[in-house]
């Protein structure tokens, strides 16, 4: 079995292998001309009013539900119970939580908690007398998830991509399948939101001696 890279921009890719896995690995050539596709659409999706984000993760979160209520998620669900060393009936409460952690209305609780006004993202917003003051991404920003649970993972990138932050996500081997499948549904969703947020997005794994992961942590 091989892991590929969820990647809007092109990239060259490294094929090498952590043990028994076929990994498609972003090479560190690459990485500079990504840095820069990312950050230009990052600044695109400064754009984007905080109604048209929340709903590209509504849409991912129904499409997931979708999926596994109508059973074609079973055997992804026993793989990661394998790989993840949980048991099914851990695994599938794990399944159900994906829906919430992508959930719009949990998404803004979150960010009324951390920024007070979200609609700072979208705009300028009055914090006191004569005082305004806009939200703006910051990214790259570098997600490394470790553990074996599906929802850590999960949390941060969303939070990462509705505030706009061009965001690259190593999930850890365990648990990699699952975290691809809950947030590759972002292709298929087809809204112009969608593709613009699908394009702040990266998910590869990264070997701990990788060239590429080097380069991410000591300059890009």
């Amino acid at each position: 079995m091989s892991l590929d890279p969820f990647c809007a921009h092109r990239v060259e890719l490294t094929e090498v292998k952590v043990g028994d896995l076929g990994i498609k690995e972003i090479s560190r050539s690459s990485l500079n001309g990504l840095l820069d596709a990312g950050i230009k659409a990052q600044r695109r999706a400064a754009s984007l009013n905080l109604d048209e984000r929340l709903s590209v993760f509504g849409s991912m979160a129904e499409a997931w539900w979708k999926k596994l209520l109508g059973g074609s998620l079973e055997g992804l669900k026993a793989d990661l119970a394998k790989s993840t060393g949980y048991s099914e009936r851990l695994m599938d409460a794990e399944f159900r939580l994906v829906r919430s952690a992508l959930d719009p209305g949990n998404l803004l609780r979150n960010l009324k908690s951390s920024l007070g006004n979200p609609e700072g993202l979208e705009r300028f917003v009055e914090k006191g007398q004569g005082e305004s003051m806009r939200h703006m991404p910051a990214g790259p920003v570098f997600i490394i998830s470790s553990g074996n649970s599906l929802i850590p993972p999960l949390i941060p990138t969303a939070l990462s991509l509705v505030t706009g932050n061009f965001t690259i996500l190593r999930p850890s081997l365990s648990n990699y399948r699952g975290v691809m499948e809950a947030l590759r549904a972002i292709q298929e969703i087809g809204t112009p939101a969608a593709k613009l947020i699908s394009e702040l997005l990266v998910i590869g794994y990264f070997r701990h001696d990788s060239p590429a992961l080097a380069e991410i942590l000591s300059k890009s």
